[in-house]
């Protein structure tokens, strides 16, 4: 038996939603949060700690995204990566994950909306990247940092 936290690799800026076999809406924020049901009569909450019983159908924890592979938040809304830029173009998460790690990958978008991803040393950058390299950035733009390029 396993639980929640153990079974998924979530990042912990994003948060999951999606829908039990029996149709009720979950949201699980990420690892160590409860997973919320959403249901007519309320909302339920379960510890993620607490193990789950094998024969017990599991939750589908489903990420949505856009014509352009760009996730989709709970109002489907892309999720941008606020206050980041690479050439004065904001930053989005997208639907690939690392092979790795497991973490999603981060891409701009030129003019005609062709994704590009931010490399460094030919390898592309996750979220988890980029948010540590933020922490050295004064205005948020990436492309001033010559170890990173893009594809």
């Amino acid at each position: 038996m396993t639980t929640a936290d153990e079974e998924e690799n979530i990042e912990p800026d994003i948060p999951l939603s999606g829908f039990t076999a029996d149709g009720k809406e979950i949201s699980y924020p990420g690892k160590g949060f409860p997973v919320v049901e959403i249901g007519a009569d309320g909302w339920f909450s379960q510890d993620p700690r607490l193990t789950r019983q094998e024969d017990v159908p599991s939750v589908l924890i489903e990420r949505r995204s856009d014509e352009h592979g760009i996730l989709l938040d709970d109002l489907g809304e892309r999720v941008r990566l606020v206050g980041l830029k690479f050439r004065g173009r904001d930053l989005y998460l997208i639907n690939e994950k690392d092979a790795e790690t497991g973490h999603y990958l981060v891409a701009w978008f030129d003019e005609s909306w062709q994704r590009h991803h931010l490399v460094v040393d030919n390898l592309p950058l996750t979220v988890w990247m980029v948010r540590r390299i933020q922490t050295r950035s004064l205005d948020g733009e990436l492309s001033t940092f010559s170890e990173i390029g893009t594809d």
